[in-house]
């Protein structure tokens, strides 16, 4: 597995559970990440934000940095702020299924 197959995965998983493809739900808040810049050693590097707060008259959706992430060239999730354990070992099952970009659509 590589860093952009876990990243496929972690995409299908977040679709999977939110309906959209960067949104998670936490165990105790919502959280949705975003990629940082490429680098050249294949490490895969981004910003994790946490819902805040919704605005009940506009539904504008306050988010607050909440961490970062770090998923290594080979695929290992080193570093994904409010990520749980429990999701963590479900999404390397998807990774051992294999499942392609369009597995749930």
């Amino acid at each position: 597995m590589t860093a952009l197959g876990t990243l496929a995965t972690i995409r299908q998983y977040c679709k999977l559970r939110s309906g959209n493809e960067n949104i998670w739900p936490g165990n105790t808040a919502t959280y949705m990440w975003s990629l940082g810049k490429p680098t050249d050693d294949g490490v895969v590097n981004g910003i994790i934000r946490k819902l805040a707060h919704v605005d009940s008259i506009t539904n504008d959706q306050i988010w607050v940095v909440a961490g970062s992430l770090k998923i290594l060239p080979d695929g290992t999730i080193d570093r994904f702020t409010g990520l749980p354990k429990k999701m963590r070992a479900e999404i390397k099952t998807l990774q051992m299924l294999d499942f392609k970009e369009d597995a749930f659509t």
